[in-house]
This record gives C-alpha cells, structure tokens and sequence, in this order.
C-alpha cells in the first residue's frame, strides 16, 4: 500500500488499523473470531477509500473510472459511506449531508 501522507497521524492511524484487522482475520481462522473495535472498523472504511483502493487500482492497471459508486452501511452503529471513481480520482463522503472528498488515483511505482 502507498500513500502520499507520511505524517505520524497517519503512520499511527494505520498501526491503530493494521493490527486489529489481522487479529480478527487470524482468529476467524481459527475458529474465534471477535468484533474489531468500532470506533477502529468505522475509521478502517474511510482509510480503505484514501489509502489502498486507488493504490491497488494503480496496480491492477485499472481502467479509469466511470462513476462507478458503492454505498456501504454500519451494522453495528449508524453511518454511511459512499464511494465514487470518477476518472483517476476515487470520491467519497459519509452521511447524506457530507461534503465530497477526493483522492487522486495512485501512481504506479517503477
């Protein structure tokens, strides 16, 4: 995954992420799954929409996007998120009142 960000805020909000989401996947192997942390799981969808889906579409080789848009609700609280790519922007919000953020497409490495 890349991203253009290399703050500590965001070096933190992914070591805060990152480990909750493996734990769940390794317990879930196991036969013991337990929830992610819902505060953790609700900022986990926002960061998949900044962070790793414009760097794996990069990676992928991706068409541009077409106004594809996805809208993804809680089950364990309320909120929203809808995702649009447009082009080589990816767009999303939360809620029906927020305002849209954009996130450039990724570029590949070389």
């Amino acid at each position: 995954m890349d991203s253009t960000d290399r703050t500590s805020g965001f070096r933190l909000r992914m070591q805060t992420i990152e480990p909750a989401v493996h734990r769940r996947d390794a317990r879930s192997a196991t036969g013991a799954p337990e929830p992610v942390d819902a505060a953790i799981a609700a900022d986990a969808v926002p960061q998949t929409f900044e962070t790793t889906a414009p760097f794996r579409r990069a990676a992928a080789g991706a068409p541009p996007g077409a106004g594809e848009r996805y809208r993804f609700r809680r089950t364990d609280g309320p909120g929203s998120w809808t995702v649009t790519f447009s082009g080589d922007r990816s767009w999303w919000s939360t809620g029906p009142s927020a305002r849209w953020r954009w996130r450039p497409r990724a570029r590949r490495r070389t």
